[in-house]
């Protein structure tokens, strides 16, 4: 799956009462190139701590960096440090970020398949589709 494949298709029934979901769930994974990026972030960015406000910023911004539970950044994440970098016009930060991006490694975890119905309120409600699933 790359950044712009699709990951679901909706089917859904003229009436517009039923659906059915295909698609994949994907996580966010990178190559261990990511680490040379993020070094090179890192460094652009706490390089603008001046004092104790530009500190609490460059924090805020560092946060963009941390890892989820499995010890991955959020590819939207960096989208929005893409967006600072372009802002900033600094090569360093921008290249930081390209290289980040470029290591940038999604996988397929699980495919499914998901039927819902809508209630008579117009709210969108699961069907079971499996024993395990049903209540």
């Amino acid at each position: 799956i790359s950044l712009d494949d699709q990951a679901s298709h909706t089917f859904t029934n003229s009436d517009s009462t039923l659906r059915i979901m295909l698609g994949a769930n994907c996580i966010d994974g990178y190559r261990d190139t990511v680490e040379d990026g993020i070094a090179m972030v890192r460094s652009y960015i706490e390089s603008l701590a001046k004092d104790d406000a530009t500190k609490a910023l460059v924090n805020a911004v560092l946060r963009l960096l941390s890892r989820d539970g499995q010890g991955n950044i959020k590819a939207s994440r960096v989208l929005q440090l893409r967006k600072m970098a372009e802002d900033s016009g600094d090569e360093l930060f921008i290249e930081g970020v390209q290289i980040i991006e470029e290591s940038y490694q999604p996988t397929v975890s699980k495919k499914y398949i998901r039927a819902q119905y809508r209630d008579k309120n117009g709210q969108w409600k699961y069907i079971p589709l499996s024993m395990t699933d049903v209540d």
